[in-house]
């Protein structure tokens, strides 16, 4: 069973196959496809940083042994800067990993996911994987319901970048 992705159904029930096969993306290959632009990218973080209001809940959440999705808002009510997470967040784009390596993660999710989820969920999620992997290894967005229902703003770090005081 995979504890991470099992964290990820209890935390954020609205979770639909497209935001499953994110998480393995993000959990696999961290946010490299993010960093074509590092301007860009940069930008937009700073952006979101400014309009993302300040909130004391959980500061990340570990999605694989190497990466966890930090949450801006918590981020931002303790007082770091935007400039360190863009820091933290470049560096680990940085790495990249196998393709192969995302077929492992999916199985180990799909082991879990044969377990927990109900019968129509669990096809849900295998017809999906079916057009995705048509289509190629690639990032999706987070689905509509995901969106409006967690308001998602972080980014993905390696955890061993983390500042001490965190952890």
């Amino acid at each position: 069973m995979s504890r991470y992705f099992l964290e990820q159904l209890k935390n954020h029930p609205s979770m639909k196959p497209q935001d499953i096969v994110k998480l393995c993306y993000q959990a696999t290959f961290g946010a490299e496809h993010l960093l074509t632009d590092l301007e860009r990218a940069r930008q937009y973080l700073y952006e979101e940083f400014k309009t993302t209001e300040a909130a004391d809940s959980f500061i990340y959440e570990n999605i694989s042994d190497l990466y966890c999705r930090v949450n801006i808002a918590s981020w931002k009510y303790r007082g770091f800067s935007q400039e360190l997470l863009f820091e933290l967040f470049s560096k680990s784009a940085a790495i990249i990993d196998d393709l192969q390596n995302f077929k492992v993660v999916m199985d180990s999710y799909l082991a879990t996911a044969i377990e927990v989820m109900s019968t129509e969920a669990y096809i849900e999620l295998t017809d999906y994987l079916v057009e995705y992997y048509a289509k190629g290894i690639r990032p999706v967005h987070h689905s509509e319901e995901y969106r409006q229902a967690e308001k998602p703003h972080y980014r993905v770090v390696r955890r061993e970048l983390l500042p001490e005081e965190l952890e």
